[in-house]
C-alpha cells in the first residue's frame, strides 16, 4: 500500500532497482530480520536449569561460526558473549554489498532448516519490497529477471523427480557463484535436468527418443519438440556446451540463466502433464 507521501508525489513509489548496491533501508531491514530470529536469544536462559536455551545456543554457534568460518579470523580473538554479534553487523550495516550477501548465503547455510527456512523467506520479502535485483533461490542469491522466473525455479527445485532436483540445484550452485561463476557446467546441468525428466517420463536412450516418445503420449505440441531438441542439440554439437574445445568466453551469465529458466520451465511442463493424464513416474 502506498503512503500518504507517495501518493502525493512527495516521495518515490517504488526505488531504483538495487544492482550491485544495498542502501541503508535494507541494510536495517536485514540485519533487523536476523536480529528478531536468531540474536534476539542470545541471552535467553532455560528457567529449569539455568543455562542457555536452544535458540541462544544457535546464535551463539552462529556468532563463533561466523568469526572463525567466514572471517577467518583467530578463535582466541572472538569478541566475549556481551558483544558476540557485532562483527555481523558491522559487516551487513556497512560492509561491501557483495559481502553482505555471501554473509547472508553463510548464515543460511549454518542455521538448522527450522530456523534458516523462515528467516530466508523473511529476507526475501524484503529484497522484494525494497526493489534488491537478487532473490533468494534455494539458499543462494541470485540476479533476478522477473519473479515468475524465479518461481519456475523455485517448483523444479521441489520436483517429484530426485534427478531433476539434483541437476537444477547445480545449474544454480555454478550461475549464482559471484566469485568464480561457471555458466558452461550450468549450462550443462540445466539441460541435463530435462534429459532426466524426458527419458524418465517418456523413455528412450537419447533425449530425442524420449520427446518423441513424449509427443504421442501427452501430446507435446510439435513446436516445444523441435524447440528442445535444438537446444539439445546446441549443448551436443561439435560447437556445443559440453564439446571440450568450446572457448569458455563465449558464455555469459545471461545464457546460462535463460538455460536455467527455460529448462525449469519445460520441466515443470511436462511433470504437470504427466501428473493430469495419469502417467507413473518412476
Amino acid at each position: 500500500m502506498t503512503s500518504f507521501s507517495q501518493r502525493k508525489g512527495l516521495k518515490p513509489k517504488q526505488k531504483i532497482a538495487q544492482i550491485e548496491s544495498i542502501d541503508a533501508e535494507l541494510r536495517n531491514r536485514i540485519w533487523n530480520a536476523l536480529y528478531e530470529w536468531v540474536f534476539i536469544n542470545t541471552y535467553k536462559t532455560d528457567a529449569r536449569w539455568g543455562g542457555p536455551t536452544a535458540e541462544a545456543r544457535t546464535a551463539a554457534s552462529l556468532a563463533r561460526r561466523f568469526w572463525t568460518d567466514f572471517l577467518k579470523q583467530r578463535s582466541d580473538e572472538r569478541p566475549g558473549l556481551l558483544s558476540t554479534f557485532e562483527p555481523l553487523k558491522e559487516l551487513i550495516l556497512g560492509g561491501p554489498w557483495n559481502e553482505v550477501y555471501d554473509a547472508i548465503e553463510f548464515i543460511l547455510a549454518t542455521l538448522p532448516p527450522i530456523v534458516a527456512n523462515p528467516l530466508g523467506a523473511r529476507w526475501n520479502e524484503l529484497l522484494k519490497q525494497e526493489n534488491a535485483a537478487y532473490r533468494l533461490l534455494n539458499k543462494h542469491v541470485v540476479d533476478i529477471t522477473s519473479e515468475t522466473e524465479i518461481a519456475e525455479i523455485e517448483d523444479s527445485l521441489t520436483s517429484q523427480i530426485a534427478p531433476v532436483r539434483e541437476h537444477i540445484e547445480a545449474a544454480l550452485v555454478f550461475v549464482s557463484n559471484r566469485n568464480n561463476p561457471d555458466y558452461r557446467n550450468s549450462i550443462k546441468e540445466s539441460i541435463s535436468a530435462v534429459e532426466s525428466a524426458c527419458r524418465l517420463i517418456g523413455g528412450g536412450k537419447t533425449l530425442a527418443d524420449a520427446l518423441k516418445r513424449i509427443r504421442d503420449r501427452i501430446g507435446l505440441h510439435p513446436a516445444l519438440e523441435k524447440g528442445f531438441s535444438a537446444l539439445y542439440g546446441y549443448t551436443s554439437d561439435e560447437g556445443g556446451i559440453r564439446h571440450a574445445l568450446l572457448e569458455e568466453s563465449t558464455l555469459d551469465a545471461t545464457d546460462a540463466r535463460f538455460m536455467l529458466v527455460a529448462c525449469s520451465a519445460f520441466v515443470n511442463f511436462l511433470v504437470s502433464k504427466a501428473s493430469e493424464l495419469g502417467i507413473k513416474i518412476d
